[in-house]
């Protein structure tokens, strides 16, 4: 349910133009700032929020056509029970939504989120998503962090077609970068 919140919120008017790659051949980059270097400016901002706020997932997108939706955060303050949606673009900090919150939310241990944004996608990127990519059919690039079913810190890479459908799904370790194995393939 939080991930669908992520993604409503991008999809509801958070993009912004010029952000994202180009139709080109280039790794696609996420208005030039990676989900840490978002983290650090939304620290700012949660520390006066709450002194015990904490992220439970962090998410963007990327359109063919250049736009990009900047970071979006999920934060969590179990002294106040209240979970806000947070977006980042470049400096600026929007809150999009803060609501009270019954459940208490799993957050993220920060300091097992030792690979960073631009290196999951530049691993997908060598291993198959640059040919994915530079295809007619490509539209959009989501990338998530946060915890699986599993309960391990992941980095999960969607790319859908122009008809919304799913392309390919990576997924990775956010603590080595290693792509998560099922079945014997590559996720």
């Amino acid at each position: 349910m939080i991930l669908l919140a992520g993604v409503v919120a991008l999809l509801l008017g958070a993009a912004q133009p010029g952000t994202g790659p180009t139709t080109g051949g280039g790794v696609p980059i996420i208005g030039g700032i990676s989900a840490r270097q978002a983290y650090e400016t939304l620290q700012n901002w949660s520390a006066e929020w709450a002194s015990d706020a904490g992220i439970t997932s962090a998410s963007t997108a990327i359109l063919r056509n250049g736009q990009g939706s900047g970071w979006t955060f999920q934060v969590y303050s179990p002294g106040r029970k209240h979970l806000a949606t947070v977006l980042i673009n470049g400096n600026e900090v929007v809150v999009l939504k803060d609501q009270r919150i019954p459940r208490t939310q799993k957050r993220i241990d920060t300091t097992a989120w030792q690979i960073d944004s631009n290196r999951i996608i530049a691993n997908w990127w060598n291993a198959r998503g640059q040919t994915l990519w530079n295809s007619e059919e490509a539209h959009s690039l989501y990338l998530y962090l946060e915890h699986n079913q599993q309960n391990d810190l992941t980095w999960q890479l969607i790319l859908l077609n122009k008809e919304g459908d799913l392309m390919d799904s990576w997924d990775a370790h956010a603590d080595t970068g290693e792509p998560i194995q099922r079945g014997g393939t590559e996720k």
